[in-house]
């Protein structure tokens, strides 16, 4: 069985390497250009439970500011659907979910790392999350003039 610091320490290295910079021991980043991805590790505070967020922003905010201007934010899991039980958050109190699950998520991170940095590009972002704005700010993200309100 994987404990918490354990499995922390191995997500940490794949997302560092698949080109995501450390924030802080709990957020890292990938910028582009235009967007900014952030993952955030969440820890429940009833338990040993752990989230993992993504947040999408433009790239010239400060990324310690992680709710602020946010273009999308959603737990990783919705995200994929398709792999929910794979990919869901890990509770390290059941050590029986731990041992199924954990080897699963760190198998399936790195394409999921891969993923989240490849939506920072324009065209892609737009692609997977454009049925959230509107036409007109779908074109103010694909020409870069997005703000925000």
């Amino acid at each position: 069985m994987t404990d918490a610091k354990t499995f922390l320490k191995q997500l940490r290295a794949i997302l560092k390497q698949h080109g995501f910079q450390r924030l802080n021991a709990n957020n890292y980043f990938y910028r582009a250009e235009f967007l900014l991805c952030l993952f955030t590790i969440q820890k429940s505070m009833y338990g040993g439970q752990y989230y993992f967020d993504v947040y999408y922003r433009l790239a010239d905010d400060d990324p310690k500011e992680q709710n602020y201007r946010a273009l999308c934010f959603d737990r990783r899991e919705r995200l994929f659907t398709a792999e929910h039980e794979t990919i869901r958050s890990i509770d390290f109190d059941d050590a029986e979910l731990v041992s199924q699950f954990a080897p699963q998520f760190l198998a399936r991170l790195p394409a999921i790392a891969d993923d989240l940095a490849a939506w920072t590009d324009t065209t892609a972002f737009l692609q997977h999350f454009g049925d959230n704005f509107s036409a007109e700010q779908q074109a103010a993200i694909a020409a870069h003039t997005f703000r925000p309100e």
